[in-house]
C-alpha cells in the first residue's frame, strides 16, 4: 500500500510503486514544519486509519511523530518504539545480500537460477537472479492465487517451496527479462537461493549481513506467529469492522515480507545502504538502475525510486498482514522519512493526509 500516492500503478497485495526523476535543478525546501505534519497525521487517524508512527530526518534532527493508537482495544497510543511488520520494505534488505554475495564473487546475477536450484522452477534455465530482483521473470505472483489467501487462515504455516509452487503453477507472464511484472514469488526463490549459496537459514544470514553489523537491535526475521517486545497490532477490516490480524504466520511472505523493525531501525538501514556503507559502489549503483515501467515509475534492483515536486527520494514501501509501510530518502541523504500504519486497509479519506505529510517533509508545504 503506498501511503503517500505519489505514484499508482497495479500491484499486488504486497506491493508499492515507485516513480522516475523529477526535472534538473528540483531541490528540497526548507526546514519540514513538523506541527503541520502532526496534524496531518491526526487528520488521518481521525478518517479512520488505527494508528501511526512517523519518523522525519531533516539534516541532522530526527523526530518520530505518532497518532492513535497501538492497540484499538486498549487505547494504548502508538510509540517511537513500537515494532510493526514491514513487510515488503524487507526486499531492499534482501537484495542488498544478493548483491553483497556478487560482490563476493559467490554468485552471478546474470547466471540462471536453475544452476543453484535445478528442481525448482520450470524455467530455471532461463530466469536470473537480476530479474528476479527487478521483478523482470516473468513469474506469477503467488499472492494473486486464490488459494493463498491469509486474511483467512492467517496461522496457516507456508514451505517456501510450496509458496513457489504456488507461482510456477501458473505460466510465466512474459519471456523472462522481456517486462516487469511485481512476483513475491520471485523473492522466495531469491531467498531459497541464498541460503543455497550461503548453506544457513535466511534468519541467519540477515541477522550476520544486517542487522548485526549495523547494530539493528529493534529488528529481527520473523518466524512464527508473535511479534516480539512492544508492538502495534495489526488490523484488516471486515464485515464486522477492524479485525485484529496481529497473530500471523510469519512464512506466508518469508523472504518476501517477514522482517519486524521499528522506524528508527529501517531509517538507519536506509541511510547506511544509500550513504554507501552496506554496499560496494558497483552493487550500489547496480541496485539503482531503475526500470522505465511506461507509467511513469520504476524499479531498480529491490529498491523504488519517487518523484516529488521538489526531490527525487529512493526506498521502498510495503502492506499486507495488518501493516502498510513506506520509507524514502533524498537522493543526497539530507532528508528522510519512514511511516508505519497498523492497517494494510487505509480509508480512502485518509490518503490526502499521508500526501500532505509526505509533500510537507519533502517540499515544505502540503
Amino acid at each position: 500500500m503506498n501511503l503517500w500516492r505519489i505514484a499508482t500503478a497495479a500491484a499486488s497485495s504486497l506491493v508499492l510503486t515507485a516513480v522516475l526523476a523529477p526535472p534538473a535543478g528540483a531541490g528540497v525546501a526548507g526546514r519540514v514544519d513538523l506541527a503541520a505534519v502532526q496534524q496531518a497525521l491526526d487528520q488521518a487517524v481521525a478518517a479512520g486509519v488505527p494508528g501511526i508512527a512517523y519518523l522525519i530526518r531533516d539534516g541532522a534532527r530526527t523526530t518520530v511523530l505518532t497518532s492513535g493508537a497501538a492497540n484499538v482495544s486498549t487505547h494504548r497510543p502508538v510509540t517511537a518504539n513500537d515494532r510493526f511488520r514491514i513487510a515488503s520494505i524487507a526486499k531492499t534488505y534482501l537484495a542488498t545480500i544478493v548483491l553483497q554475495l556478487e560482490s563476493e564473487h559467490r554468485l552471478s546475477l546474470d547466471t540462471p537460477v536453475g544452476r543453484w536450484l535445478p528442481a525448482l522452477l520450470p524455467d530455471g534455465d532461463k530466469i536470473t537472479a537480476r530479474q528476479l530482483l527487478g521483478h523482470t521473470s516473468g513469474l506469477f505472483d503467488y499472492a494473486e492465487d486464490p488459494r493463498f489467501n491469509y486474511l483467512t487462515d492467517p496461522l496457516r504455516v507456508w514451505k517456501p517451496v510450496d509458496l513457489v509452487r504456488l507461482g510456477t503453477s501458473h505460466p510465466l507472464l512474459f519471456a523472462p527479462g522481456t517486462g516487469f511484472a511485481y512476483s513475491n514469488t520471485g523473492y522466495i526463490v531469491l531467498g531459497l537461493l541464498v541460503e543455497r549459496i550461503t548453506g544457513q537459514q535466511l534468519e541467519q544470514v540477515f541477522d550476520r549481513r544486517i542487522l548485526r553489523p549495523l547494530s539493528l537491535r529493534h529488528t529481527y526475521f520473523a518466524t512464527g506467529t508473535a511479534i516480539r517486545g512492544r508492538h502495534a497490532h495489526g488490523y484488516t477490516v471486515d464485515a464486522t469492522g477492524l479485525r485484529d490480524i496481529t497473530r500471523i504466520d510469519a512464512s506466508a511472505v518469508w523472504a518476501a515480507g517477514a522482517l519486524i523493525a521499528t522506524v528508527g531501525d529501517v531509517a538507519t538501514f536506509f541511510r547506511a545502504l544509500l550513504g554507501g556503507r552496506v554496499l560496494p559502489a558497483h552493487q550500489l549503483a547496480e541496485m539503482k538502475q531503475f526500470r522505465d515501467l511506461g507509467d511513469g515509475s520504476g524499479y531498480g534492483l529491490g529498491l523504488m525510486r519517487q518523484q516529488y515536486p521538489c526531490a527525487v527520494v529512493l526506498g521502498h514501501t510495503g502492506g499486507g498482514l495488518g501493516f502498510s509501510t513506506d520509507s524514502a530518502q533524498t537522493v543526497d541523504g539530507a532528508r528522510q522519512a519512514v511511516v508505519f500504519v497498523n492497517t494494510e486497509a487505509i480509508p480512502e479519506a485518509a490518503y490526502q493526509w499521508f500526501q500532505n505529510a509526505a509533500r510537507l517533509t519533502f517540499c515544505g508545504s502540503a
